[in-house]
């Protein structure tokens, strides 16, 4: 939406200072097209579709139809996605709808990435013409509870639900001290997106996987200055 304020702004400055005798936008023909997002993200259910769409717009109203042709650039496999090859701006209106439609029949589970984009027109100036997409799988995730270190430092630690795929571990298995950390798990794909130990600016960072039977997690952890990589391995009590 941004991206639309701006450039009916950069319209209404053009038409400002261009209609000294009082012409109408119409009447002064500025023509300008765009896209409604450039970046969107969008999450779909494991083993399941999701719609949602982008929006091509006009500072004019069409005399008559207008056909924009689109573009689709992924790795994704087709059975994954519905974009159509093109969409019309109909006469009277100054915008068009791209539907698109997500699958999760073969998604890679770190993620998909798409870019939409449309011709550019003649006679038109173009705003953003291109929207980029991050495609993400939601898996049901249960990771709360009490589980135990086999390595390290072999300390149990408490798991807590923050968020819908979101923790936060109390403890690490090397220092002695419990210092929490905070994960995420997309799809059995876990992530450390901070915790305890960035209070004292220290950056903490790492990844690892969830075993099929949801009982054993198995990350790398890394914190700046100490220790890289660091494999730590969690059995649910």
């Amino acid at each position: 939406m941004k991206n639309i304020k701006l450039f009916f702004l950069f319209a209404f400055t053009f038409l400002a200072l261009s209609s000294c005798d009082d012409n109408s936008a119409e009447e002064v023909g500025l023509k300008y097209i765009t896209i409604n997002e450039t970046s969107k993200s969008v999450v779909v259910e494991e083993n399941l579709s999701t719609d949602t769409e982008l929006k091509i717009f006009t500072t004019q109203k069409m005399s008559s139809d207008m056909v924009v042709n689109i573009t689709v650039n992924t790795s994704m496999a087709a059975e994954n996605f519905s974009v159509p090859t093109s969409v019309t701006i109909p006469s009277g209106s100054n915008e068009a709808i791209i539907p698109i439609s997500i699958t999760d029949n073969s998604l890679n589970r770190k993620g998909e990435t798409m870019s939409i984009s449309f011709d550019n027109q003649e006679g038109y100036f173009s705003g953003d013409t291109i929207a980029n997409l991050t495609i993400s799988v939601l898996c049901p995730s249960d990771l709360a509870g009490s589980w135990t270190y086999t390595n390290g430092n072999g300390k149990t630690v408490s798991v807590t639900e923050t968020g819908n795929g979101m923790y936060t571990i109390s403890g690490d298995n090397q220092f002695g001290t419990d210092y929490s950390f905070n994960i995420t798990d997309s799809c059995g794909n876990i992530t450390v997106t901070g915790g305890e130990i960035e209070e004292f600016d220290i950056p903490v960072s790492g990844s690892g996987s969830v075993s099929e039977d949801k009982n054993t997690m198995t990350i790398k952890y890394t914190v700046d200055g100490f220790f890289t990589d660091e494999e730590m391995i969690l059995n649910r009590n």
